[in-house]
């Protein structure tokens, strides 16, 4: 990841050869920088989702937790939140085929939020199985993902495909990939 590969696809144009890590940079910036990418992904994907999500009357109950009266309902901003911020963004990202393969994924993502200071100061197992178990989940989840065919993954956004290619022309395994996409995933 940190070794210039000169002969890869991704470096044909290039002034200088990047990195794995650098491409990964520009790839962000591609999809999210400023231009037409990132207006129709805003746009048509995550603008979309926000809104039906916040049209409670259309949420069947899922996170209305109570009705004072007949015009108003108490929700839980904290079940809002995350689904809007969250799982809403991972569907975008990936396309319906991780959450379908892997429903648990958000709840693992909490945890690994709660915990992964543990990973970062290399807390002994012993006292971060919950970091490793949420860990463990979320790799697992992201390279099964990528071990399903790309026929199965239809709505992936320009981010993840580009990402996917690039890691397989690095060759790297189906498991190093998950690592590198949980990085991202959790930035």
């Amino acid at each position: 990841m940190f070794e210039p590969h000169p002969k890869a696809r991704y470096n044909i144009g290039q002034r200088r050869p990047l990195t794995p890590t650098q491409m990964t940079i520009e790839l962000h910036q591609h999809q999210l920088g400023t231009g037409e990418r990132a207006d129709k992904f805003v746009k048509e994907r995550m603008l979309p989702s926000i809104f039906k999500k916040l049209n409670l009357k259309d949420q069947a109950d899922t996170f209305i937790l109570s009705h004072p009266s007949k015009d108003s309902a108490v929700v839980s901003l904290r079940d809002l939140c995350l689904d809007i911020f969250i799982t809403e963004p991972t569907e975008a990202y990936f396309g319906p085929a991780l959450l379908k393969q892997s429903p648990n994924l958000v709840k693992a993502f909490m945890q690994w939020e709660f915990c992964s200071w543990k990973f970062f100061y290399k807390i002994p197992p012993v006292f971060s199985q919950d970091m490793a178990e949420a860990k463990n989940y979320l790799t697992g989840a992201f390279a099964d993902y990528y071990r399903q065919p790309q026929s199965q993954r239809v709505g992936a956004n320009y981010y993840i495909e580009k990402l996917e290619e690039l890691l397989v022309e690095i060759e790297l395994t189906k498991d190093e990939m998950a690592l590198v996409t949980l990085l991202h995933y959790m930035a």
